[in-house]
């Protein structure tokens, strides 16, 4: 009989165990739910939050890159280098504008040269 008492309280000890770690369990299925607390949060009081978020995003951008700036040096170019490509790029500019307003003329040439002057627009 004292067996059977013992076996009684034993099971009714695991089951109230069970029903607290059952509590136990929701309460840190809530604790750990952060998008929902999160959530009701910003619901409670949006100004707050976002007020925060922009001085956090305020402060986090004034924070200094860890990268160190490199110096790249150009080619070492003698005097007489520089003005000659100083020179030479005057005188591609003035040869591009010189074919830019050459080209009406020389399509009207080469077009009168393949095709004759009968098709051509009066």
């Amino acid at each position: 009989m004292a067996d059977q008492s013992r076996k009684q309280s034993l099971t009714a000890e695991l089951d109230t165990a069970r029903a607290r770690l059952g509590g136990y369990v929701a309460a840190l299925r809530h604790d750990v739910n952060v998008g929902a607390r999160l959530k009701s949060g910003v619901a409670r009081n949006p100004v707050a939050w976002f007020g925060a978020a922009a001085i956090l995003g305020l402060l986090l951008s004034k924070i200094p890159p860890l990268r160190r700036k490199v110096v790249v040096k150009g080619p070492a170019l003698r005097n007489d280098q520089v003005e000659r490509a100083g020179k030479a790029a005057v005188a591609l500019t003035a040869l591009k504008f010189a074919l830019s307003f050459a080209k009406p003329a020389f399509t009207a040439l080469v077009t009168r040269q393949l095709f004759g002057r009968r098709n051509m627009p009066k």
